[in-house]
């Protein structure tokens, strides 16, 4: 078998993972829905957080699942027993990217709000969603201390410890500490040698650093392991910088390849297939369309910056601008949204361009791997 045709039959086991890295997906409102935090009850609940940690920390999340759901079939699915269970097919989603522990998920939560059962102390899962909304209204340093609330909180699942690593890791790079960046990577390796998300972090500073060679090794490991259009796509982006142009290619063939694949698993990517597609200018009426239809659905930040991204590239600028300037409206600190506004304002004649385009950089020199050179000629 060719490593293309092995690549797209591993990405049929990878689909939820795309759906965890881009904070979409069944297992959000549910599972803070069930997790919202009553500090009447908390410390009465502490022995289901107990059970929680007791269950995961044997490494083995399926047999656990599998005497949760016992433990439901014989009629004991109270309100605790369906929280960890929902809890469980998650942590089993990320392990196997298989799509339907994410149902089982959304399903079990359900029953558990309605049955007015388990909430949990605060842990590792509530620190990190506060770090990442801290990350959106522009606030790095704030992330990057719920980062370490987090891990501080508990250190008993390796994989817990090595995700929430990554996401210090993700904030120290967005704001261009690279050598901090690369610490969390490291670190969350040692937690949990070979993480593949750790590989990727490793990678990207790699990348940023010019250091291309082992950038593509790492990628190439990574996109072997969990072929998701994230990895490929900066697998070839960084192929491409390093003007490796047939390899890259075909990594961006196998992107279409596995969006292909996910659309036909019901899994919605219209968002990170616009924004692949604008960048790399492919079939930019199609791309809008689709950036607009991720925007209907999910009117956020994200959504309403591909959208401005797409009206950008089809040369409607003002219409791009008003887009833009919402997509920043919470302070967001994102780099590629800061560069893409610059873009827009450059498309009108706007004197506040350069401007923009130093604002990307100050944020982090390192942005992209794609853009980047275009942000520094537009300063010279």
């Amino acid at each position: 078998m060719t490593r293309r045709r092995a690549l797209f039959a591993a990405a049929a086991a990878t689909l939820a993972v795309f759906l965890l890295l881009f904070g979409g997906g069944l297992a959000g409102t549910g599972a803070e829905h069930a997790l919202r935090i009553d500090v009447g009850t908390a410390a009465a609940k502490q022995d289901s957080l107990e059970q929680l940690i007791a269950g995961f920390s044997t490494g083995d999340t399926a047999s656990y699942v599998r005497a949760l759901e016992r433990r439901v079939a014989r009629g004991q699915g109270d309100g605790d027993t369906l929280t960890l269970l929902g809890l469980a097919y998650q942590q089993r989603a990320r392990e196997t990217g298989d799509p339907a522990f994410y149902r089982l998920s959304a399903r079990a939560l359900a029953r558990a709000s309605a049955a007015h059962g388990a909430v949990l102390a605060p842990g590792i899962a509530s620190y990190t969603r506060v770090a990442n909304a801290r990350e959106l209204i522009g606030k790095p340093a704030a992330a990057i201390e719920a980062d370490r609330l987090a891990l501080a909180a508990d250190s008993t699942v390796p994989e817990h410890v090595a995700w929430t690593m990554v996401q210090l890791g993700n904030v120290e790079f967005n704001t261009g500490h690279l050598a901090r960046a690369a610490g969390a990577y490291q670190r969350a390796l040692r937690r949990l040698p070979g993480y593949v998300h750790a590989e990727a972090g490793l990678a990207r500073v790699d990348a940023a650093q010019g250091r291309y060679t082992p950038a593509i090794r790492r990628l190439r490991h990574v996109v072997d392991r969990l072929p998701i259009p994230a990895y490929a796509i900066l697998l070839g982006d960084v192929l491409h910088a390093s003007g490796r142009e047939a390899e890259a290619r075909h990594e961006y063939a196998l992107v279409g390849a596995i969006e292909r694949l996910f659309a036909a698993n019901g899994v919605r990517t219209e968002l990170q297939t616009a924004v692949f597609d604008l960048d790399h200018n492919r079939d930019v009426p199609d791309a809008l369309a689709r950036a607009r239809r991720a925007y209907a659905l999910a009117p956020g930040i994200y959504a309403e910056d591909a959208l401005a991204w797409g009206l950008f590239r089809a040369g409607r600028c003002a219409q791009a601008r008003a887009h833009s300037a919402h997509a920043l409206r919470l302070g967001t600190r994102d780099a590629l949204f800061v560069f893409h506004r610059a873009m827009i304002e450059r498309c009108l004649g706007s004197p506040t361009a350069t401007g923009w385009f130093g604002h990307a950089l100050a944020i982090n020199p390192h942005f992209s791997i794609l853009w980047l050179p275009v942000a520094r000629k537009a300063l010279l």
